[in-house]
């Protein structure tokens, strides 16, 4: 059990280190937009992203 958490740790690190890595201007601009963007719409997103990231992982499960 404990060796999927590290890989799915892994993995998160590895697509988040994708963009900065990439395209650090574009990177620096989105983070720019997101801070200006109320709590409400981040939070939003927020348990948009769950939903999906939960979905993925119950259709893999499956």
């Amino acid at each position: 059990m404990m060796d999927i958490v590290f890989i799915a740790l892994g993995l998160f690190m590895v697509f988040e280190g994708i963009m900065p890595t990439l395209a650090p201007g574009a990177y620096r601009k989105m983070l720019a937009m997101v801070s200006q963007q109320q709590e409400g719409s981040l939070r939003k997103v927020g348990l948009v992203m769950i939903g999906i990231g939960t979905l993925i992982i119950f259709i893999a499960k499956s």
